[in-house]
């Protein structure tokens, strides 16, 4: 989550936290890429207008051409829906509400907010859960290939707990 530079700083100092930046590593087999978000350049707050971006999109298509990502993560959906069909599975984040869609050969997920959703999850009437999305990845023929995604939401004011299995058998 590339909201700010003290995010990203607070993000780095954690050893078991990798913060992304126009690259990709491999987990377990698996490589992820990842790419900041312009508003983890400075202070100031960046709205969602394509005009802010100035190719910013079109720069993560430059660095994702030839490269064989089989997750990729960007904060903004926006970016998320313009990446469609680059990676099996695109990650992203920014609007705090879990969602899970299959849209132009991608699985889109946004898995929530596990509390960045700050002083707004407290000024609304509706509560905001913490959630989670948890993927179940299995290799098939060379290629890792997303079987189910199980959403886990916590609901802080009433003690509530959900878990959500999304199956992707084709």
């Amino acid at each position: 989550n590339h909201d700010s530079p003290a995010t990203v700083e607070t993000l780095q100092k954690h050893d078991n936290v990798t913060v992304l930046d126009e690259e990709i590593i491999e987990l377990e087999g698996i490589k992820v890429f990842g790419m900041a978000d312009p508003a983890s350049l400075g202070n100031l707050l960046i709205t969602g207008s394509e005009e802010k971006y100035s190719g910013h999109t079109a720069e993560i298509r430059r660095l994702l051409a030839g490269l064989q990502a089989d997750i990729v993560a960007v904060h903004r959906p926006s970016q998320a829906r313009a990446l469609a069909g680059l990676s099996p599975v695109i990650l992203h984040g920014h609007d705090h509400h879990s969602q899970i869609q299959r849209y132009k050969g991608s699985i889109i997920i946004d898995a929530g907010t596990t509390g960045g959703a700050g002083v707004r999850g407290l000024q609304l009437l509706h509560e905001v859960p913490y959630t989670m999305v948890l993927l179940h990845l299995n290799r098939q023929n060379g290629q890792w290939v997303l079987l189910a995604a199980d959403t886990i939401s916590f609901y802080g004011r009433t003690g509530k707990l959900s878990l959500e299995r999304q199956l992707f058998a084709d």
